[in-house]
């Protein structure tokens, strides 16, 4: 108590974004610091010390900023697990940003981006040549039990599937044995 006054006043309460740096006495009120909001936060009063800030993992970004009286809020980021077959993450995770999926292009049927050359698979009949879906095969390949486009064996013209005996035309000097759907460099007998 001060000379004169009757009775003592109770000691400030430190209030919430602060700590106390300075215990109160007979004489002097207490001391009440700011945390500062990038380190340290506090989010009750009459505490002694600030509380440590979070950082968001890899895995996480942003929703809240910290501030001397509130932690940094952070969230798990959206994966591509996410998404539907026939869409893509895009975005980032870092940040305040979290990634999104988004519809592949029309021809996909699963992609790695929006564009008609992103494609993994291809969707209805459409087959995959490199990552673009088109309507069939172009000459010396075929198209294999998933739809994506396959060179032919090094003998055919055109095939319909893997190896020297699915050809359906000989490039060069060589004659399809029809029987056996094989080039030959000799003429099958009978023609």
């Amino acid at each position: 108590a001060t000379p004169g006054q009757k009775g003592c006043s109770a000691w400030k309460v430190c209030p919430v974004g602060t700590r106390e740096t300075n215990a109160g006495s007979a004489t002097r009120d207490r001391v009440c610091t700011s945390c500062d909001g990038v380190t340290g936060y506090q989010d009750q009063s009459g505490q002694t010390r600030c509380k440590s800030i979070r950082q968001c993992t890899s895995t996480e970004y942003m929703t809240q900023r910290p501030s001397s009286s509130q932690n940094r809020g952070c969230a798990t980021c959206t994966t591509s697990a996410s998404c539907r077959g026939n869409e893509y993450l895009a975005g980032a995770c870092e940040g305040t940003s979290n990634p999104y999926c988004e519809a592949c292009h029309a021809s996909c049927g699963s992609c790695v981006g929006p564009n008609s050359n992103q494609c993994r698979s291809c969707a209805g009949s459409l087959v995959l040549q490199g990552t673009t879906c088109i309507s069939e095969c172009p000459r010396g390949r075929y198209a294999d039990s998933n739809g994506v486009c396959r060179s032919c064996d090094g003998s055919c013209y055109t095939c319909d599937g893997p190896g020297s005996r699915a050809c359906t035309a000989c490039s060069g000097s060589r004659y399809l044995d029809n029987a056996r759907s094989e080039c030959t460099t000799t003429c099958p007998s009978g023609h």
